[in-house]
């Protein structure tokens, strides 16, 4: 009996830091704590959707992606063109409100070519939101940064982010990151 309660012990001992760990996690910071569920599962898990078009034929395309942006942490909307791409990055800062991030950089796809690269590369390690973040932060240059009202679907993020009324032909990637 004195065997079974020491063996007892022994594992509720080694198994305290675990739930000490979990305990100090808020429930809406699971992506972001590495070691979670949550921060696995979306580092394992980003959704890429890209979409070639001018702006108002993109924007159509949208309205069918089916995606509530509302269980996202982070996600990315690049729209690229010969000429240059602007990059947005929406990162949930309470139920209420979302910070913009804008990024621009050079043209011609190059930006989500590497991003895409950088997504194989982790292989599903690190949290792809935080990666994407020092990703921009070494390969573009700021361009702006504000807190607008949370946005639920694709199409509305989308007017968030084409700034521009360019009727010229762009990509647009939109990458659900957690």
């Amino acid at each position: 009996m004195r065997k079974i309660f020491s063996t007892i012990a022994v594992l509720a001992l080694a198994a305290a830091p675990m739930f000490a760990s979990v305990a100090t996690v808020n429930p809406g910071d699971t992506e972001r704590v590495p070691g979670t569920a949550g921060c696995k599962l979306a580092a394992w898990t980003p959704e890429v959707l890209t979409f070639y078009g001018d702006h108002a034929a993109v924007a159509a395309k949208l309205e069918n992606v089916k995606a509530n942006l509302l269980d996202r942490r982070m996600y990315l909307i690049a729209i690229e063109s010969k000429d240059g791409a602007d990059v947005a990055v929406f990162e949930k800062k309470g139920k209420e409100t979302v910070t913009v991030s804008r990024w621009q950089g050079a043209g011609n796809g190059d930006v989500t070519s590497r991003f895409a690269a950088m997504l194989l590369d982790n292989a599903g390690h690190s949290c792809a939101g935080e990666l994407t973040q020092s990703f921009l932060k070494v390969n573009l240059s700021p361009k702006a940064q504000a807190e607008v009202a949370s946005l639920s679907t694709v199409s509305a993020a989308y007017a968030t982010a084409a700034e521009v009324g360019d009727s010229g032909y762009v990509k647009v990637t939109i990458a659900l990151l957690c």
